[in-house]
């Protein structure tokens, strides 16, 4: 072969590589393209480029063919495989493969119902969340940052709040000390029990008697009952009380031998038994009223006495009340008779109330000496709430709490004259069953 021959040859096949190279490149297709065109719009394509992938639900499916401003925003031309088929509820949208990769078109299918996007179709796109979106979004994120940490600064720059903070500081260490001025009280109590009980035993002595006088208002109370019809079942349920009665008598003579722990001077036991006595014989005259009831119809099914007494002391008032209570207890109905603070200021309590379920209650009567009503919430078996308004003339509240320690012993804490700053005080002590 020649020269010219061989120089030609060399040239038609460089020829038909370069050729072959700008068709490939070009996705230039000999055979004709049976691709279908769809028409997509977006505000913006930051990073997609002509030859972008097209996907279908991650699966490619295409390519990007060209990309036209349009006004406000950016018409995208997509050429798609004739064999993909892309539902018409289909969500558009701009995305990428990771944090750096490239940008594609990705459709992703809502329902499938048969129809499915045709050639020459145009679809709104979603846009994506660029940067500057995410820059903007953080920017008012730290704004807000930035105006709390305004506000808590102001507040706690604040000249009243410091002051606030710093009363209430005080008042914690005021009560912390009130705490530790009551502690040692009692256990100066303790130390000096036989002066102090002697005390307290002459009070219980003059409640006692200040209590059988009011028990003539308790019998008239009583003998409202002969207004109900009787019947035997009545007959037999009073009965059973009775013999509750009875045995709630039996446990008052334990008294004496309970507070005696506390004494330890026979005189003061000698004393408590007097007193005991004393309140025994009020429990006679109480079952000796029940025995007149005998024979009628009265809707009592269970009566409970229960004897207690109170011991209460205020660190703010430096001062120690000492009472004494006889609840009456009928299904659902109370009645209350009592003593307060006794001593100089012995205050009758004469209260009559129901019980509403096993969570609230309501009374009213004689509360301090004073006419008044109260109120009771009870939460479970070891906790009751009192709030109690009195006297008319001065307008008092007070508060109570009570949680139950053992059987028959209560923790006691007490806000007297709550609407009263001035005479406001708070009391704790101890409540003790018989």
């Amino acid at each position: 072969m020649s020269v010219e021959a061989k120089v030609g040859a060399f040239t038609v096949g460089g020829l038909m590589l370069l050729g072959g190279a700008a068709a490939g490149l070009g996705n230039f297709n000999f055979g004709g393209n049976d691709d279908y065109i769809l028409y997509a719009g977006f505000k913006q394509v930051v990073g997609l480029q002509q030859q972008s992938d097209v996907r279908l639900s991650g699966v490619l499916v295409g390519k990007v063919t060209s990309i036209t401003p349009e006004g406000t925003g950016v018409t995208v031309t997509m050429s798609v495989n004739p064999d993909a088929k892309i539902p018409k509820q289909s969500k558009v949208t701009i995305t990428s493969s990771g944090v750096m990769g490239e940008k594609f078109i990705n459709f992703q299918p809502k329902v499938d119902n048969g129809e499915y996007l045709q050639n020459g179709d145009y679809l709104y796109g979603a846009d994506e969340a660029g940067m500057d979106k995410m820059f903007d979004g953080l920017t008012k994120v730290m704004d807000k940052v930035e105006i709390l940490l305004e506000d808590v600064h102001a507040i706690l720059g604040d000249d009243v709040f410091k002051t606030s903070v710093m009363d209430m500081s005080k008042n914690m260490s005021q009560a912390s000390e009130n705490v530790n001025s009551m502690t040692g009280t009692f256990r100066k109590l303790a130390d000096d029990n036989e002066a102090i009980f002697n005390d307290m035993i002459q009070q219980m002595n003059g409640a006692v008697a200040n209590m059988n006088q009011s028990m003539a208002n308790v019998e008239h109370m009583t003998a409202n009952l002969d207004k109900f019809a009787g019947d035997p079942q009545t007959v037999e349920e009073l009965k059973t009380t009775l013999n509750n009665i009875a045995k709630t008598s039996s446990s008052v003579a334990n008294m004496a031998d309970n507070l005696n722990k506390f004494a330890g001077d026979p005189q003061v036991a000698e004393d408590l038994k007097a007193t005991v006595h004393n309140a025994r014989s009020l429990t006679e005259r109480a079952d000796k009223m029940l025995g007149k009831v005998e024979g009628t119809a009265d809707k009592i099914s269970k009566i409970d006495v229960a004897p207690s007494v109170d011991i209460l002391y205020s660190g703010k008032k430096h001062n120690w009340n000492t009472n004494f209570n006889l609840d009456v207890t009928s299904d659902d109905t109370t009645f209350l008779l009592g003593a307060e603070d006794i001593g100089d200021h012995t205050r009758l309590n004469l209260q009559g109330g129901k019980k509403f379920g096993t969570d609230f209650g309501a009374r009213g009567g004689i509360i301090a000496g004073k006419l008044g009503i109260g109120l009771d919430a009870y939460a479970g078996s070891r906790w009751k709430f009192s709030a109690e308004a009195y006297d008319l003339n001065h307008g008092r509240v007070r508060l109570k709490s009570q949680f139950k320690v053992a059987d028959s012993t209560y923790l006691l804490g007490e806000w007297h004259n709550v609407n009263k700053k001035e005479e406001r005080a708070f009391y704790f002590g101890l409540k003790q069953e018989f």
